[in-house]
């Protein structure tokens, strides 16, 4: 007669495997309820550090902005890896003649600081200043891989003020200066790369920004920082940081208003989601193609469809364009 099997081992195995696994989701649970409880926590403090500061400083605007490296005009420095190039949400700059390890980086507007200090081993040292624009818009410059930050937490720094000075994040990285602007100042720090809701493109937003002469070159300023292998049109460019003066400035000199991305994304597409009505209005006027299709097959009539409840008048618009 064969013994019979007993199963208690099995089912002592079975529960402690299950009290592990338990355990092990429990544990997740609560690390990511206590991050969101921190992120939450930030957001507050710098809600409240931003709101303090310029009800106390009002005439502390933003009137107009110049570059992070040798400013006004970024003389001597590029972009080394574009805004939008793989995914990338900022712009990396680089001294053309020499090694920039050292070099001074200078605030881009008047501002008051919200972060600086150490981020992570791969952010380095890293500071996030607030801007107040004079129609009450916020955006955020962030300034990441820096070697020496001579600013702190809550501090009030002017435009051109000399604020960190370009580093590796501790050797992580060949000397460089990591740049973004954000339109969305609660954003995390981030990945650097990623979707770029929230975020501008850098050189465009401050060439739209500045208090330059009628007669500034607004399209070979941009042609000088960023490099050639752009993965984006310059007027695309020039569209997702909603800069009207640039954009005008491009169709003048007779760009290609029809230049895709490599997602097939076009400047009158984008402009359309955006609810850029004055931008959409000059691209059209230029001869904008209405009919091209994007990676999905929609047109910017159809576009402009799925957002009829929020942009009404850009359906007019292209009311022209067949669905």
């Amino acid at each position: 007669m064969m013994n019979a099997i007993n199963p208690l081992p099995a089912l002592v195995a079975f529960y402690f495997l299950a009290m592990m696994v338990l355990t092990l989701l429990l544990m997740l649970f609560f690390s990511s309820c206590t991050e969101k409880a921190n992120e939450d926590k930030q957001w507050k403090i710098k809600k409240e550090l931003v709101e303090a500061f310029f009800q106390n400083q009002e005439e502390f605007l933003a009137g107009s902005f110049d570059f992070p490296v040798n400013p006004p005009e970024a003389k001597d420095y590029y972009s080394a890896l574009n805004f939008g190039s793989n995914l990338h949400l900022g712009e990396d700059w680089n001294n053309r003649l020499l090694n920039d390890f050292g070099d001074p980086v200078y605030a881009i507007a008047n501002g008051v600081v919200v972060f600086a200090g150490k981020y992570s081993k791969s952010w380095g040292n890293v500071i996030r200043i607030v801007h107040l624009l004079p129609d009450g818009e916020m955006v955020e410059s962030l300034y990441a891989h820096c070697h020496e930050i001579f600013v702190s937490r809550g501090a009030k720094v002017n435009k051109n003020q000399k604020i960190a000075s370009i580093g590796s994040a501790g050797g992580v990285y060949t000397p460089h200066l990591h740049f973004e602007i954000r339109k969305n100042i609660y954003l995390p720090v981030g990945a650097g790369y990623g979707v770029p809701d929230g975020y501008l493109a850098p050189t465009p937003f401050i060439l739209g920004h500045r208090k330059v002469e009628k007669s500034y070159d607004f399209s070979s300023s941009y042609n000088r920082i960023y490099s050639a292998n752009t993965n984006e049109s310059m007027l695309l460019q020039a569209v997702k940081s909603n800069n009207i003066r640039l954009v005008n400035d491009l169709i003048r000199r007779k760009v290609n208003v029809n230049a895709r991305d490599l997602e097939g994304e076009t400047p009158l597409m984008y402009a359309t989601v955006a609810g850029q009505v004055r931008i959409l209005k000059s691209l059209l006027k230029a001869g904008a193609n209405r009919s091209l299709r994007d990676k999905y097959g929609y047109t910017a009539y159809m576009r402009a469809r799925f957002h009829s409840k929020q942009y009404p008048g850009i359906v007019k618009l292209l009311q022209r364009e067949k669905p």
